[in-house]
């Protein structure tokens, strides 16, 4: 009996061994055939989890996440953005401690001596300034002045929108004095109105024709701090009549073109537009009338390469 199951196990032996590798073989077939098929169904299956609903097994959601978590982010860094400059601009005084007290003098002093950028702008120290509002332009530009000169002031509306100022107040103005585009001026931070000055300032006109300013080139920060003195006559860009740009001119014959031009030989008068100049210069536009008037510079003409001007309209007359 023994020796009958030795030779049965001999014959059943080889037969097992082939079977095995057969199974193994089928199985191994069969599981590749199952990922390759995984793996080719995988946008069906994405597709289907999105019709269904049902995003718990798809890699669909991943980027979804993302999207929602860059947006999320996007909007994160333009909120802190936006209130960054307000939060600098505080954050900057509280460092600088108490601004020293300036006069308009000194203001054209430290602005002179600022390291500007390529454009003619840089912003230096907090300072503090005791003077008069003498004329608003817009919402965002004023002239002030003390008894050594007037400066320009600039408020950020934006930020600052809720100081309101009133002219012939006297005003304690604190802010930075900067240059923009190569202008002296003071960036407004806050101010506190004191009291009216009922008695004015008597600040002194200094006597001027246009040709001085032609040759002034536009990093001359020397001449705002003066009002000018001129008698002239009235030229004007009439390019469209329905808003004529008032000028003034030295001889009655000088040029003042409506395109962008060195030819031009006048000085634009900037608040053009306000009514009561208008009425006033109207009737004198290129005519062969004097005409004297008191004007403050404003800023350079980039448009017409020269100047612009400030007219004070109450100093016009006609001869």
């Amino acid at each position: 009996m023994n020796i009958k199951k030795f030779l049965v196990l001999i014959c059943i032996l080889p037969i097992c061994a082939c079977n095995s590798k057969n199974i193994d073989s089928s199985s191994s077939s069969s599981s590749g055939t199952l990922n390759h098929s995984s793996s080719s169904n995988n946008v069906d299956f994405q597709e289907n989890s999105v019709e269904n609903n049902s995003l718990e097994f798809s890699d669909l959601s991943l980027p979804s996440s993302l999207e929602s978590s860059s947006i999320e982010t996007s909007t994160s860094e333009n909120s802190d953005q936006s209130s960054s400059y307000f939060e600098e601009s505080l954050s900057s005084i509280i460092e600088d401690g108490d601004p020293r007290n300036i006069d308009s003098e000194e203001l054209y002093q430290v602005a002179h001596n600022l390291e500007i950028d390529s454009k003619g702008t840089k912003e230096g120290e907090l300072v503090t300034i005791k003077a008069t509002c003498v004329f608003k332009f817009g919402q965002e530009n004023f002239f002030f002045a003390d008894q050594k000169g007037i400066f320009q002031v600039y408020k950020d509306n934006d930020i600052y929108k809720d100081i309101i100022i009133f002219e012939d107040y006297e005003y304690q103005l604190t802010g930075r004095v900067a240059k923009y585009l190569y202008k002296p001026q003071l960036q407004l931070v806050s101010c506190l109105r004191l009291e009216k000055n009922e008695e004015g300032l008597n600040l002194p006109r200094s006597n001027t024709q246009v040709a001085p300013f032609l040759k002034m080139s536009r990093e001359d920060d020397s001449s705002f701090s003066d009002i000018y003195h001129f008698e002239g006559y009235i030229g004007a860009d009439t390019s469209n009549l329905s808003k004529i740009k008032y000028a003034i001119i030295d001889n009655f014959n000088d040029r003042v073109v409506a395109q962008s031009s060195y030819s031009s030989k006048a000085l634009y008068i900037a608040n053009y537009d306000n009514r009561e100049i208008d009425e006033k210069l109207y009737d004198y536009y290129n005519e062969e009338v004097i005409v004297s008037l008191d004007f403050m510079l404003y800023a350079y003409n980039t448009q017409y390469k020269t100047w612009q001007i400030i007219v004070l309209s109450d100093t016009i007359l006609v001869e």
